[in-house]
């Protein structure tokens, strides 16, 4: 059950009710299903969740580059939501984003720069949230986050987003507030992360930044 901003919802014994926090209004449930497996949350034998997601990388990995990246070298992303032609419009990458995605976000600004010869800014987006944006609609920002709810991340590409730049989600939960919010989205395929640390999805963060710059400079020759 999907909420807005402003929604709240009350369980009655006929069912959930969605209502506006401001004035009462009811409203229609929006309702987006979630493919999930219990066992994937249980730590299978391992000592503690972050051994278990440690060796659950090979597997993330491939879930991040199958149907994605093509035997002939072309990436394609059909299940972003947005025709992946649009990139060619962009003159420069505004990157934001926290913790370790922060540190996926250095990465893919030197691929992005490198493969696709595109100027690209990283930076934390607590910080660039307060102060002046230099993004407009030439610009690609690029919010990371494995949850889709940082905070931070998601006023920065709010920000951005009224300045009229697409916005393009890196995330690993469907249905998260950044998915629903962003232009277009690159979902990370590496599964439920339980343990704070971040293992598998850090690598998947790496690995859909790689794949972005390298369709970028593809749809760019």
């Amino acid at each position: 059950l999907v909420l807005g901003e402003g929604q709240m919802v009350v369980l009655t014994p006929v069912g959930p009710v969605v209502t506006s926090i401001v004035d009462g209004t009811e409203l229609a449930p929006r309702v987006l299903r979630v493919d999930w497996d219990v066992i994937q949350a249980e730590r299978g034998g391992y000592p503690n969740f972050m051994s278990k997601e440690i060796h659950e990388q090979p597997a993330a990995l491939e879930n991040a580059l199958r149907g994605r990246l093509l035997g002939d070298g072309q990436v394609e992303f059909s299940d972003w939501g947005a025709d992946d032609r649009l990139l060619s419009r962009f003159q420069r990458v505004q990157i934001v984003a926290a913790g370790s995605a922060y540190y996926a976000g250095i990465l893919a600004k030197y691929a992005l720069e490198d493969l696709a010869g595109l100027p690209t800014a990283v930076e934390v987006a607590s910080e660039w949230r307060y102060r002046p944006q230099p993004v407009d609609d030439s610009t690609l920002t690029v919010a990371i986050s494995q949850s889709g709810e940082t905070a931070d991340t998601l006023a920065a590409a709010r920000l951005a987003r009224a300045r009229g730049s697409f916005v393009l989600g890196l995330t690993n939960v469907v249905g998260s507030t950044l998915a629903l919010e962003a232009d277009a989205v690159i979902n990370l395929h590496a599964g439920p992360e339980i343990c704070v640390v971040s293992t598998k999805t850090y690598v998947n963060q790496v690995a859909c930044s790689l794949l972005l710059a390298l369709r970028m400079a593809q749809v760019r020759q």
